[in-house]
């Protein structure tokens, strides 16, 4: 499995940013270029931890909006095909994403500690392809349509 393409929205200095990664990379730049950012948020993309997400996590302090890293794997060797099946997208790679919410603060909630951890939540999203059929669709699964089917 290979990371082809790594997407990062709403962290640290990086509003929006889509890296498509080849077999090797170098990261260079001058400072405050967004080297550090685009490693820590491959971290939080592999290693997702709230110990590591503060106010400061999020591009321009705006907690409102969520952090969001994604990535598209390819190159899936056969065993990872098999069990990831469910869950690949129609071009066959596999798309994960994690997300990050801030939760807002309440003056009932207020502590004392700077317990940042308990103040966002980390999410995991990932493809799951919408079957072909209508008949295998949740969506489309309703009273009439199930007549119509079994006629």
């Amino acid at each position: 499995m290979k990371l082809e393409q790594f997407t990062i929205s709403n962290f640290r200095n990086a509003k929006a940013v889509t890296i498509a990664c080849g077999s090797c990379h170098a990261i260079v730049g001058s400072n405050n270029a967004g080297k550090s950012t685009l490693l820590r948020a491959l971290d939080l993309f592999f290693n997702p931890s709230k110990r590591r997400i503060s106010e400061e996590s999020f591009w321009n302090k705006d907690t409102t909006k969520e952090i969001r890293v994604e990535g598209i794997f390819g190159d899936l060797s056969a065993d990872e095909q098999e069990k990831l099946k469910p869950y690949l997208r129609a071009d066959g790679r596999f798309q994960l994403a994690r997300t990050v919410k801030w939760k807002a603060e309440d003056a009932a909630s207020q502590q004392d500690d700077e317990d940042d951890e308990a103040k966002c939540e980390i999410l995991t999203a990932f493809c799951r392809p919408e079957p072909k059929f209508a008949w295998l669709r949740e969506s489309e699964i309703n009273g009439p349509k199930t007549k119509e089917w079994w006629g």
